[in-house]
């Protein structure tokens, strides 16, 4: 399972997506991939998803960039930025690992603040939820992701 010092190399690569939000009721599936920004720089690494809307056959897709930061007292610390839409370069949470298998991000919108839990359950697979609450919002969205073989 993965920590702050080996999520890049456990997330680097192809990941299949099933997506399931809460209010309305929808399902989306579709790709993702995570790899280092640059050869030079495995303190970065880029994340681009894209799929479909089951029910209404829209694309879909989001970016993200992930920075592992290593501090003076040899901790890491891992933020993820928004790569894309008016949030870009806006920091969207800081992963807080509760253990090697499940880390918790916060994001506060306005009054919506959006509850972020990974849980990395194998090799092959982790999921990610989003419980999103507040004046303007009220759903969750969990995003399933399943190793791709290319």
């Amino acid at each position: 399972m993965p920590d702050p010092e080996n999520l890049f190399t456990y997330l680097c690569g192809h990941w299949d997506i099933q997506r399931i939000v809460s209010n309305p009721n929808t399902r989306l599936s579709g790709q993702a991939e995570f790899s280092f920004k640059t050869q030079d720089d495995n303190c970065a690494l880029a994340y681009f998803e894209n799929g479909k809307n089951q029910q209404s056959q829209t694309d879909f897709f989001n970016a993200y960039t992930f920075k592992r930061i290593s501090s003076k007292d040899d901790t890491t610390s891992i933020i993820v930025y928004f790569a894309t839409g008016p949030q870009t370069g806006r920091i969207f949470h800081t992963l807080d690992f509760k253990s090697p298998e499940q880390a918790k991000g916060l994001y506060v919108c306005g009054d919506d603040i959006y509850k972020t839990d990974y849980v990395f359950e194998s090799d092959i697979s982790f999921s990610i939820t989003h419980d999103i609450s507040g004046a303007q919002k009220n759903l969750k969205i969990t995003s399933l992701y399943r190793r791709r073989v290319v």
